[in-house]
């Protein structure tokens, strides 16, 4: 300002009257420093500065840790390339010369007014957020991982057990099984209508298994039979529709090979996990006298 020797910025305006025609020329004048008052404001974090330079280089005021001054004396300082390259705002990273420390520039230029100002901030201060994320997405990554883990200890376990129980009960069926034929002739299994599903003998009687398209999905009434009568039948069906167990009901019929046999069955219900009756199991024995 060649009247008050301050550096400013000014704005002018052309005044025109009602039909156009030029009237003047209104001039504003606003000094540097008043006008980075308001940048100052801007809270940046620590090491910010905030600066507004001519266009032909010189630092008109710069704001550095809430003080505000101009560089005495005034000298022309070169613009960083990105400046140089002409766009009128943008950002970039740079060591500052004067304190060594990395910032993160945004600037914008005022075509008018000839200047631009520039808002550095710390580059440590400006990777804090990211910084802050970064170590949450990690954390986060970490107990998911975590958890994921655990699951997965938890499958293998529980896969585990259930093979240990499925052996166990493997075991305890083939203990079941030579129990059955210590003391039994031959097992068996019906649905809940009483037809015959599982039908195994012993080691001793397997040379007189029929097929089983011959008894498989047919109830004992149904298969051809010797004893006992027709009454006989009907009150071991009450048992059976009435879901009772049973001991020692004696049936003969003559086998696959021909010969007559005389047998003798015990049975129990079984029942689903709702108790719903699902059929019967038992073992039977052959006390033919041969």
């Amino acid at each position: 300002d060649r009247v008050g020797g301050i550096d400013s910025i000014r704005f002018s305006r052309p005044v025109l009257g009602a039909k156009g025609d030029f009237l003047g020329v209104i001039v504003q004048s606003v000094s540097a420093q008043e006008l980075l008052h308001v940048y100052g404001g801007i809270e940046l974090g620590r090491d910010a500065v905030v600066s507004i330079r001519r266009s032909d280089g010189i630092v008109l005021v710069r704001s550095a840790s809430g003080r505000h001054s101009a560089p005495a004396p005034a000298r022309q300082i070169p613009d960083p390339p990105e400046l140089s390259a002409g766009s009128d705002a943008g950002s970039f990273v740079r060591r500052s010369p004067l304190d060594g420390i990395e910032r993160l520039h945004s600037f914008r230029r005022l075509a008018e007014p000839g200047v631009t100002v520039i808002a550095a901030q710390s580059l440590d201060t400006a990777l804090v957020g990211y910084r802050e994320q970064r170590n949450a997405y990690l954390i986060g990554g970490a107990l998911i991982s975590a958890a994921l883990a655990a699951l997965v200890f938890l499958a293998i376990a529980t896969l585990r057990r259930a093979e240990r129980a499925d052996r166990q009960l493997r075991e305890s069926e083939a203990r079941m099984r030579s129990l059955i034929d210590l003391s039994s002739d031959f097992y068996w299994e019906t649905d809940a209508r009483h037809r015959l599903a599982v039908l195994t003998f012993s080691p001793r009687h397997r040379s007189v298994v029929p097929p089983g398209e011959l008894w498989r999905g047919k109830t004992r009434w149904e298969l051809p039979y010797l004893a006992p009568d027709e009454e006989g039948w009907r009150r071991h069906r009450e048992t059976l529709d009435a879901h009772q167990p049973f001991r020692d009901f004696e049936y003969s019929r003559r086998a696959y090979d021909g010969t007559l046999r005389e047998l003798l069955i015990s049975g129990e219900p079984m029942h689903a996990a709702a108790g719903r009756f699902i059929g019967y199991r038992g073992i039977g024995h052959d006390i033919t006298v041969l």
